[in-house]
């Protein structure tokens, strides 16, 4: 008898919908790819990866918020956040930088559910069904837009630039995170956001 499908397999259906709708998986293919995932729950303000282990997994968010961190002398840089929809986790690009320890790190800003994906079980099946490459490169693109955000924020030189940029292509974000992780996401100080805030809405 067959095993009976996931709970989750509709919420994965309609994420790769928004991915590629001119070229929606088959059944199969759908079926192929939720044998090499795994549903997890995590509770929030956890990390998702050990930075000296080599990765061997990635994740799609069904639910909930994850942020992208670096730790230098000056504490938690935020690097990028991400949320429902988005697929996060380390690319491999066949470098020597594959297995370094990561300078970045995933951490949940919320409770999240989550769907792992095995990286031997995803290239095993991806041989098999060459369709389920359209997920690697969601992962990829999702990974290279999110720094992409971070380059144009770093390139914007005053602090009412970068609150405006953020303002343009990320403004959910302020419903989503707080006051201080804002801040810290745009490399200023709590003070200098409110500021910055007040005097947009004077204007």
């Amino acid at each position: 008898m067959a095993a009976a499908s996931p709970s989750w397999l509709p919420e994965l259906q309609a994420l790769l919908t928004t991915v590629s709708p001119e070229d929606p998986f088959l059944p199969d293919d759908l079926l192929a790819l939720a044998a090499v995932m795994t549903e997890v729950r995590v509770a929030a303000k956890q990390p998702l990866y050990d930075r000296f282990t080599p990765p061997r997994f990635d994740y799609l968010i069904l639910s909930g918020g994850v942020k992208c961190v670096t730790q230098h002398e000056q504490g938690e840089k935020i690097l990028f956040f991400a949320f429902e929809g988005e697929a996060i986790g380390y690319p491999e690009l066949d470098t020597p930088w594959d297995v370094l320890p990561k300078a970045e790190q995933f951490e949940t800003l919320t409770p999240c559910r989550l769907l792992r994906i095995d990286h031997d079980g995803f290239r095993a099946a991806g041989r098999r069904r060459p369709a389920l490459l359209i997920l690697e490169n969601l992962i990829l693109k999702d990974y290279i837009v999110f720094l992409q955000r971070r380059l144009h924020l770093q390139l914007s030189t005053t602090a009412a630039e970068r609150y405006q940029l953020l303002l343009q292509t990320e403004p959910q974000l302020l419903q989503r995170v707080s006051q201080h992780q804002l801040a810290n996401y745009l490399g200023m100080t709590p003070e200098t956001l409110s500021r910055v805030r007040a005097l947009r809405a004077g204007t």
